[in-house]
């Protein structure tokens, strides 16, 4: 519905940004990080190079258009069920962006979730202007403020350091499943850790609350 509202110019500009994404996600299915070089994503999406530096940074801003563009998408075509159990609200959205990377399929993530790739670095990026780029993390935080404010989490514990730190277990048990080629259950082994992880984090009352 907005798109129609939008010029013949500025439709063109959203049209061609995300050629550039979709070509770069075609290419991490196929090759690994360092193939991926702005020519050659150029070259593959028919565009110049200064269309590329019109539309993106730089590489790794690219990347990072991926937890904007995509995510974001997928958010928004699959409902996170929510309730006052902060735990299960993470499980269920956490549900959501595993769910999108599976769909990606394990040759892209294994290119993906590179030491290389900084746009998968979080930490240090907790200005509003910076955190509104990132749909996951910017619910988390909401989920995470909204049961501190209910007494469900311990007050020495912000909400963005506990995103940063359900962000890094994310990334690293994708990257073991990349490493064993996805030989156990991504979203299984990846929620027990966060329930592990939240078991040091939550107060009596909630345990008192949901009988856990």
């Amino acid at each position: 519905m907005i798109i129609k509202h939008l010029t013949k110019q500025q439709r063109h500009s959203i049209e061609v940004k995300n050629r550039i994404y979709e070509t770069a996600a075609r290419l991490l299915k196929t090759y690994d990080y360092n193939y991926l070089t702005i020519r050659h994503i150029c070259r593959e999406a028919k565009v110049s190079i200064g269309t590329f530096y019109h539309h993106f940074e730089n590489k790794d801003d690219l990347l990072a258009y991926f937890f904007t563009y995509g995510i974001k998408n997928y958010l928004d075509q699959n409902d996170v069920e929510i309730n006052d159990d902060v735990v299960q609200n993470m499980i269920n959205l956490y549900d959501v962006y595993l769910s999108f990377c599976l769909k990606n399929g394990i040759e892209f993530l294994s290119n993906y979730y590179s030491t290389k790739n900084k746009a998968l670095n979080i930490r240090g990026k907790n200005d509003q202007q910076q955190v509104a780029k990132m749909p996951i993390i910017l619910r988390a935080i909401e989920y995470i403020s909204n049961a501190k404010r209910d007494g469900f989490i311990k007050e020495e514990f912000s909400p963005y350091e506990i995103v940063q730190d359900i962000s890094a277990i994310m990334k690293g048990i994708i990257f073991e499943w990349c490493l064993t080629n996805g030989a156990f259950d991504l979203k299984e082994e990846g929620f027990k850790l966060m329930r592990r992880y939240f078991h040091g984090l939550l107060t009596e009352k909630y345990f008192n609350t949901f009988n856990k």
